[in-house]
C-alpha cells in the first residue's frame, strides 16, 4: 500500500520540478540579453526625499532632443511594461521620434530599492505622489536640461499625475500629461474587477505573492481567446504577453493594495488624511490627453472621461480606442501599451500629441 504522505510529497516535488522547468524555459526564451537595450539606453537612478532609490531606463533620442518624457507604470507592474520587445516598446518609439525618455520604476517595483535606515517602511498611493513623482521629475530635468517634462502615465501612473497637479495647480515643471486608462471614479467598474480586487486584498492580509511566480506562468499562456478583468487574450500576441508576465509583473504592497480596494469598493478617491483627489481636479490647467480603452473593465471609458470633464485644462483631449471609433480592436486595460495593434494605432497618437506639445 502506498503511503498517502509519500504520494503527496512525490506529487508536490513533481509539480515543483515542472514549475522550475517551465520557469527555466521562460528564462531562456523571454528574458532579453543585456545587450538588447542597446548603446543608447542606460539605467540611472532617482533619489527620493524619504530614502528610496528609483531605477530609470534613460533612452537617449535619435538626433536632436524634442524634449523629456517620463513613462510611469501602474499598479503591480514595472518599467518593462513600456519596453517589452524592440517592436512593442513605447519607450523606444518615442526615443526614435526624438524624445529623451525616462522609463521609471516606482518604489517597490523593478530594481528600485530602499536605501534608508532599517527595513523599508510600508507605502501607499501618497508615497508615490509625494515622493516618487517629484524625484522623477527632477531627475528628468537635471539629466535632459529641459525646464519642463512631459508625463505619460498608465492606470495608477496617470492617477499620480492628476493627484500631483491637483495638489500643485501652479506646477510649472510639467509641460503636458498623457493619462492612459486611469480611472477617476470607480462606480462604473465591471463587477469582476471589483471581485478580483476584494479577493486579492483579502489574501494580501495573510500571504505575500512574490513576483517570482509570474515567470512560472509565462509558458502556460494559451493561444486561445478568453477575457479576464484585465485583458482579452485575443488582443495580444502570445510571445509579447508571455514576456510581460516574465518581466513586468510585480507584487503589490499590502497597504497600497488595500487602499485601492477601498477606492474600488466605496467609489472614493481620497487620502487617509481626507484629501479628496476628485475635488482638486478643477484646479488643473496643464494640457492633458485622456486615453480610454473601449473594453477596459478596470477603467471603463466613463471612468476616464470623468477626469477629462473635471479638469480646467484649456487643452484637454479625450479619446476612446475601440471598433466603434474606427480602431481595429476593442482594447482592454493593458492593450493601449502592449496590445496587438498598439504600435501602429496607439503609439503614433501619443507621438503626435507630444510633438504638438513640444512645438507649442
Amino acid at each position: 500500500m502506498v503511503d498517502p504522505l509519500t504520494t503527496t510529497a512525490v506529487a508536490a516535488a513533481g509539480a515543483f520540478g515542472a514549475a522550475r522547468g517551465l520557469s527555466g524555459l521562460a528564462r531562456r526564451r523571454y528574458r532579453p540579453p543585456v545587450s538588447a537595450l542597446g548603446r543608447s539606453v542606460a539605467t540611472i537612478w532617482a533619489s527620493t526625499a524619504d530614502g528610496w532609490r528609483l531605477s530609470v531606463d534613460h533612452h537617449r533620442p535619435d538626433g536632436p532632443s524634442r524634449g523629456a518624457v517620463v513613462l510611469c507604470h501602474g499598479l503591480g507592474i514595472n518599467r518593462s511594461f513600456f519596453d517589452v520587445t524592440p517592436e512593442v516598446s513605447l519607450a523606444r518609439r518615442l526615443a526614435r521620434a526624438g524624445f529623451e525618455v525616462f522609463n521609471c520604476d516606482l518604489r517597490g517595483s523593478g530594481a528600485s530599492a530602499y536605501v534608508g535606515q532599517g527595513a523599508a517602511p510600508p507605502f501607499t498611493f501618497e508615497s508615490h505622489a509625494e515622493y516618487d513623482l517629484p524625484a522623477l521629475l527632477e531627475l528628468a530635468r537635471g539629466v535632459s536640461g529641459a525646464a519642463r517634462v512631459h508625463w505619460v502615465g498608465h492606470s495608477m501612473g496617470g492617477m499620480l499625475l492628476l493627484a500631483h497637479l491637483g495638489a500643485h495647480p501652479a506646477e510649472a515643471r510639467i509641460a503636458s500629461g498623457t493619462v492612459m486608462c486611469s480611472p477617476t471614479r470607480f462606480a462604473d467598474m465591471h463587477r469582476q474587477a471589483h471581485r478580483v480586487m476584494r479577493t486579492t486584498s483579502a489574501l494580501s492580509r495573510v500571504m505575500r505573492i512574490p513576483s517570482s511566480v509570474w515567470p512560472w506562468m509565462a509558458p502556460l499562456v494559451p493561444a486561445v481567446r478568453f477575457r479576464t478583468h484585465l485583458l482579452d487574450l485575443g488582443n495580444f500576441d502570445g510571445p509579447v504577453l508571455r514576456n510581460v508576465l516574465y518581466r513586468a509583473r510585480e507584487h503589490i504592497e499590502t497597504p497600497l493594495l488595500q487602499q485601492f480596494a477601498r477606492f474600488f469598493a466605496e467609489d472614493v478617491w481620497a487620502s487617509p488624511d481626507g484629501v479628496d483627489y476628485r475635488a482638486t481636479l478643477g484646479g488643473i490647467t496643464t494640457p492633458l490627453y485622456f486615453m480610454a480603452a473601449a473594453a477596459d473593465r478596470v477603467a471603463p471609458p466613463s471612468s476616464v472621461e470623468y477626469g477629462h470633464r473635471a479638469v480646467a485644462s484649456p487643452i484637454n483631449r479625450f479619446e476612446v480606442f475601440g471598433r466603434s471609433t474606427g480602431f481595429a480592436l476593442d482594447d482592454c486595460h493593458g492593450g493601449l501599451i502592449v496590445g496587438r495593434t498598439a504600435p501602429v494605432e496607439i503609439y503614433p497618437r501619443i507621438e503626435t500629441w507630444l510633438r504638438t506639445r513640444a512645438a507649442g
